[in-house]
């Protein structure tokens, strides 16, 4: 009897169907509830907790790959892309900053901040004229600076342009020898360089040519180096660049003769004016590599854009801007090459 009534007690507890359905949906949301409010601790899986590995982020590939040959009116990088040049000369009256006529560290990385991927020194020789006296070949920090600006461009992945012999200096000389270390003067570029300009040429490629990012000026402003303002001989032009091949083959050399003639000779163009040259000179890559020194930067970068679209390179001048117009002028420069 006992039995028979609680069987049926039991049998009447139990739960219905309609309850079952519902709890088995109800007793995971009661999980979920009570980990979400910190009441119920869900033991870790078995094991160790594994992490994933990152993934990690590739080195952004070089702008240039060193070093550079020419093809047309283009300069072709290693990888065979055309590589579009613009950067900035430091020159000329904040050389106790930028380390004139070299460049110094800090110089050199401001522009490379400012995605600048060319620049451009002067070896002279220079003597005491001119206050250029502690760029004197020899003293001690001389050729360091020269080979420290050199390797830093490789680092940063921009090309350093060589002027070999600057033409100004031998101009200044015809009048003051002081200016050249040698006491060479104007009248030597019309002719074939002698061997002592040959040993300065090969002891400036013993410490520059080694770097891939190198190329090299023969003469800076040789159009005005000789006597009465006349330009350098195709024999003194040459003679710098036959030296150069000699030891170097593989090196780019252009010329700032400004005569058709002698241009032709070499490899890339350079020329000294206000604004672009509108069209490759001789069907080889044409830059202009200084201009006034006032210039603002809004007018630069207009003949960047001039120079850009007729193929050719309208580099940046320093000259004696201020520090915020050379500022303005670097902003502009990272813009126009991002």
């Amino acid at each position: 009897m006992f039995a028979t009534r609680f069987g049926r007690l039991a049998s009447d507890c139990r739960p219905s169907n309609a309850v079952r359905r519902l709890s088995f949906f109800l007793l995971p949301l009661s999980f979920i509830l009570l980990a979400a409010c910190g009441r119920l601790r869900i033991p870790p899986p078995f094991g160790p907790t594994l992490t994933p590995t990152p993934t990690p982020t590739p080195s952004p590939e070089p702008t240039i790959i060193f070093p550079l040959h020419v093809e047309g009116h283009q300069f072709i990088d290693e990888a065979g892309r055309a590589v579009s040049l613009l950067g900035a000369v430091v020159c000329c009256g904040h050389k106790a900053e930028n380390g004139w006529p070299l460049i110094n560290e800090a110089a050199l990385t401001e522009l490379y901040n400012h995605k600048a991927n060319w620049t451009h020194i002067r070896l002279g020789p220079f003597g005491s004229g001119g206050g250029d006296g502690d760029t004197m070949p020899d003293n001690p920090t001389f050729w360091t600076r020269v080979e420290r600006a050199c390797e830093l461009g490789v680092k940063f992945g921009m090309v350093v342009e060589v002027d070999l012999i600057d033409g100004w200096v031998l101009k200044k000389a015809l009048r003051d020898p002081s200016y050249n270390y040698y006491r060479w003067d104007g009248r030597i570029t019309q002719r074939r360089p002698d061997r002592q300009q040959e040993q300065w040429i090969i002891d400036c490629l013993a410490h520059t040519a080694h770097y891939p990012n190198v190329v090299y000026q023969t003469s800076n402003e040789g159009f005005i180096a000789a006597p009465n303002l006349r330009p350098s001989s195709r024999d003194w032009e040459w003679g710098i660049r036959d030296i150069v091949k000699a030891h170097r083959p593989d090196k780019l050399v252009s010329t700032n003769n400004h005569q058709a003639e002698v241009e032709r000779g070499f490899d890339y163009v350079n020329r000294h004016q206000e604004g672009p040259v509108l069209g490759p000179l001789h069907g080889k890559p044409t830059a202009v590599n200084e201009h006034g020194p006032g210039r603002p930067p809004e007018v630069w970068e207009s003949h960047v854009h001039v120079a850009r679209q007729h193929g050719t390179i309208m580099h940046a001048w320093r000259g004696e801007l201020s520090d915020a117009g050379w500022q303005d002028l670097l902003d502009r420069m990272e813009r126009l090459n991002s």
